[in-house]
């Protein structure tokens, strides 16, 4: 996903040219972190600052982000860094758009960040929600809550499905500013609302690594992890009995076999863990 401030020219290049890869929409920068829909090219007057948000592109066309198969059939996937919620706000004729975002492991938890929105806004008109979960995307769920059917949930999902995400869930709370929008119009404002809060969110790769353990004097353990780290292998963690256990995750087994001989002359035995998903930063 792509948004900026951008100054408008004298011949409204830059906006025409922001906009034109992925259709991207403009907005007015408005006062209390809001932005406010531009209806047409009268509005971008000389000198006005204005937001750029585009869809967001296919991961792969994001340097550093592309889906990899680690495993036998099992593909990474993007999500929520997690911790606070992520929340974005839009305003279009007068009607609040505030979207948050939760990562989430399962429907309980996505259902329960709704339920929580609904108590704490209260006086909004509509909580409309979309949520996506598993490896490969292959459960999601849309909930419109009264606006017209297809208008709020499937654009909130289209944008998380857009950006390649999974395991989050979206809720966008809207205050009627007395205007209608008509059909297009909310589906455009609920899914730019999800795009503008996801340009806050930090995001991490999930993948499945193998897991192994080495077991060391207590003496070596220290030295032999920061080898491994210099080498680029992932520690999860250090176990202390009558030796240091090191836990380590690596896309196989052997990658960890080859940095235990390397970083303790061929005296360590790994011994293999099973798989687990991790995060990855991207």
């Amino acid at each position: 996903m792509s948004i900026g401030v951008r100054r408008v020219t004298r011949d409204r290049s830059i906006v025409r040219e922001a906009g034109q890869p992925r259709k991207c929409v403009i907005h007015r920068v408005a006062s209390r972190g809001l932005f406010h829909r531009l209806r047409s090219d009268d509005d971008l007057r000389l000198g006005r600052d204005v937001v750029v948000c585009c869809p967001p592109a296919p991961a792969w066309q994001n340097g550093g982000m592309a889906k990899r198969v680690v495993g036998p059939g099992v593909p990474s996937y993007l999500t929520l860094a997690g911790g606070d919620d992520v929340v974005g706000m839009l305003e279009v004729k007068r009607s609040k758009f505030m979207a948050v975002l939760r990562r989430v492991e399962d429907e309980a938890a996505a259902r329960e960040l709704l339920a929580e929105l609904r108590r704490e806004h209260r006086d909004a008109r509509h909580h409309c929600s979309a949520f996506i979960l598993g490896s490969r995307g292959e459960t999601t769920r849309t909930n419109d809550d009264s606006e017209p059917s297809g208008t709020a949930g499937a654009p909130i999902l289209d944008v998380l499905q857009g950006a390649e995400l999974s395991d989050v869930a979206a809720v966008v709370v809207r205050w009627f500013g007395g205007t209608l929008l008509g059909a297009g119009g909310l589906a455009r404002a609920y899914g730019d609302a999800v795009s503008v809060a996801l340009q806050s969110a930090s995001l991490v790769r999930r993948e499945q690594r193998v897991l192994s353990r080495v077991a060391l004097p207590h003496a070596e353990a220290g030295r032999v992890e920061a080898e491994l780290r210099n080498r680029g292998i992932e520690v999860l963690g250090t176990e202390y009995g009558a030796q240091a256990t090191l836990t380590m995750a690596t896309e196989d087994l052997a990658e960890a076999q080859a940095a235990v001989a390397a970083a303790t002359a061929g005296a360590g035995v790994v011994e293999d863990a099973g798989v687990q998903w991790v995060d990855v930063r991207v």
